[in-house]
């Protein structure tokens, strides 16, 4: 859990560092990375449910 809050927090100081003190790259990433996670968490879930656990993990 960590380790993807660093991933996330040092990909948006470098969009920040990259597009010059604008927040709007590190927004718009923000927001593709929300979305995807509202749009694709349930069906991944529901994938995870219905399939025995060591099929997701190979």
């Amino acid at each position: 859990m960590w380790g993807d809050r660093m991933w996330h927090f040092a990909i948006s100081v470098f969009l920040i560092e990259l597009y010059g003190r604008n927040l709007l790259l590190t927004a718009v990433f923000g927001l593709v990375v929300a979305g995807s996670v509202l749009l694709l968490g349930a069906l991944i879930g529901d994938w995870v449910d219905r399939n025995p656990r060591n099929k997701g993990m190979h």
